[in-house]
């Protein structure tokens, strides 16, 4: 009875190998398949004039692209005086996208949307140049105040 107990306990590690637990999953064949897209955009003023980024304090146009088969999406960020831009590789599929033209401060506006963007496998998508037109008039008045009876140049007693 003991010999057949050791003999049991002796199968029994040896059925569990040199390295134990589960064994290692077969490597993937390839990797899964991508797609990028490009986007060109210019910046107008109200009048419909284009504007330098630079001028109205515009550093980013980011693009939110959510793909139609997931929850969630893809924040893709380029620089506003680039003019272009193009994405990384993202799983292929059905996408409507957003756009923003930041600042340091902020968003100072948004494009249209576009949606129902096929993307297909092993491409480059070309989106619709976009047009993100801001109101870049403004005004700026200063006042100084001082505590000097007369004023800031009100003749001072020695000069």
């Amino acid at each position: 009875m003991r010999s057949l107990c050791a003999l049991g306990i002796i199968a029994a590690l040896g059925a569990c190998g040199g390295g134990g637990g589960f064994p290692d999953a077969n490597p993937i064949d390839s990797p899964p398949p991508t797609s990028t897209f490009t986007l060109d955009w210019s910046v107008n003023d109200a009048a419909s004039q284009p504007i330098a980024c630079d001028k109205i304090g515009a550093i980013s146009v980011t693009v939110l692209a959510h793909n139609r088969a997931y929850e969630g999406g893809t924040t893709e960020v380029f620089t506003c005086a680039s003019g272009r831009g193009q994405s990384q590789a993202l799983p292929p599929g059905t996408y409507d996208f957003d756009f923003q033209l930041g600042s340091s401060g902020g968003m100072l506006a948004t494009a249209p949307a576009q949606h129902g963007v096929e993307r297909v496998a092993g491409q480059n998508t070309h989106l619709m140049p976009l047009t993100v037109t801001v109101d870049a008039s403004a005004g700026l008045a200063l006042t100084i105040a001082t505590t000097v009876a007369g004023g800031n140049c009100a003749a001072q007693p020695g000069g």
